[in-house]
């Protein structure tokens, strides 16, 4: 999967191989230490929009094939719902971490996690030991994102798969044709 965007890629992915397809899990965004003013809104609405976009793909890629209907799908869905999709924005020594994810299954909400300072001069190991601390907190819940995912994965491949259907030959067509100007 990718960003639907075209030429609206992330600058960092962190990918999870399932069933041989690539999937997003964590998106970052990464700009110089001294960036221009407005560069961190820009930055942050380009996450919010190729987090959705790799949110809907997941969907539509892990539910491709299989009966979508049943009450167990809608179960199933709900719970994949509650998966995030993690954006990282780093900008002015800073690590911006948040989530994606579907609130009451009805809309998307983007949300603050946790906020990590750089430690670029070392002044005292507390500041490097805290950092080293929510870094692996951090790590910690990719891993938990990634159990998540495979756990909703591996309950939407028990789901039947849809036959193939061939179009009826019923269908009516209707073709328009512009007026023309005499």
């Amino acid at each position: 999967m990718e960003a639907i965007n075209s030429g609206k890629k992330p600058d960092l992915q962190v990918l999870l191989k399932l069933d041989m397809v690539e999937n997003e899990l964590v998106l970052a965004e990464v700009s110089r230490f001294l960036p221009q003013p407005d560069k961190e809104i820009i930055d942050w609405k380009k996450l919010v929009r190729i987090c959705k976009d790799c949110f809907d793909e997941r969907y539509n890629f892990f539910f491709d094939g299989r009966d979508d209907t049943t009450n167990t799908a809608r179960l199933i869905n709900i719970k994949l719902g509650k998966v995030p999709i993690l954006g990282i924005q780093v900008i002015r020594g800073r690590v911006t971490v948040s989530a994606l994810d579907l609130f009451d299954n009805d809309f998307y909400r983007f949300f603050r996690i946790c906020e990590l300072v750089i430690p670029l001069r070392i002044s005292s190991r507390q500041i490097i030991e805290e950092f080293l601390k929510n870094t692996l907190d951090l790590r910690s819940m990719v891993e938990k994102i990634i159990a998540m995912t495979v756990d909703v994965k591996d309950e939407i491949n028990l789901l039947p798969v849809l036959v193939d259907r061939t179009p009826s030959s019923s269908i009516m067509s209707t073709t328009y044709s512009p007026p023309r100007s005499f």
